[in-house]
């Protein structure tokens, strides 16, 4: 009878250890990029419509850190079995994920320029020099021009979109037309609150 039996465990490779390099590319490099081109996602969701040029280059960026973070992940399991500091990134992602559901950007950046908006329809003017105009900020919106609408309402172009004018408008008594504007230079509004309105004007 064999006297020799291996003991338990005997013959499996032993778990190399980890290097530094691998701990701070998995858990420090790619979690930062993610969490970078995240806020950029949910920056250009602030404005009442997409700012889609934004939103298309962050999330082409946070493909390519999920490539890398998917071989850097693949990788170090092969060769250091797996470790939790790999979820840091997919949490970072999953965490804006649901932040862009419930339209939380979108609503903060309503929340903290409402007030100073109010204030600038109070005051409604197309201002002459537009090159001011550009430059300006009401709340965290970018202005690009201001226009009056009827006796009362004014209404506030901002960043946002890709090529048609967006923004928001303060229509006190109006009633105007919701839904996608249907044709060229047509406006269509998207109700926010009170005498409040999203715009987007057709190309």
């Amino acid at each position: 009878m064999d006297e020799t039996r291996p003991e338990v465990g005997e013959g499996k490779p032993a778990r190399r250890p980890v290097p530094l390099w691998w701990r701070l590319t998995v858990g420090g490099v790619i979690p930062l990029l993610a969490a970078a081109a995240c806020l950029v996602v949910l920056w250009s969701l602030v404005p009442p419509v997409v700012f889609y040029p934004l939103y298309v280059l962050a999330s082409g960026t946070l493909i390519i850190v999920g490539v890398v973070w998917l071989a850097a992940v693949v990788f170090g399991s092969i060769r250091y079995g797996w470790r939790r500091v790999t979820l840091v990134a997919p949490v970072i992602v999953l965490v804006t994920v649901g932040l862009a559901a419930v339209e939380l950007p979108g609503r903060f950046g309503w929340w903290v320029s409402k007030d100073d908006l109010q204030q600038a329809a109070v005051a409604c003017a197309d201002p002459a020099d537009g090159a001011d105009l550009r430059s300006r900020r009401i709340g965290v919106y970018r202005v690009y021009s201001v226009q009056r609408v009827g006796d009362r309402g004014c209404r506030f172009t901002v960043e946002g979109g890709l090529v048609d004018s967006v923004g928001v408008a303060y229509l006190p008594g109006e009633r105007p037309y919701l839904g996608d504007p249907r044709r060229g230079g047509e406006i269509g509004y998207r109700h926010i609150e009170g005498d409040w309105y999203a715009f987007v004007q057709r190309f």
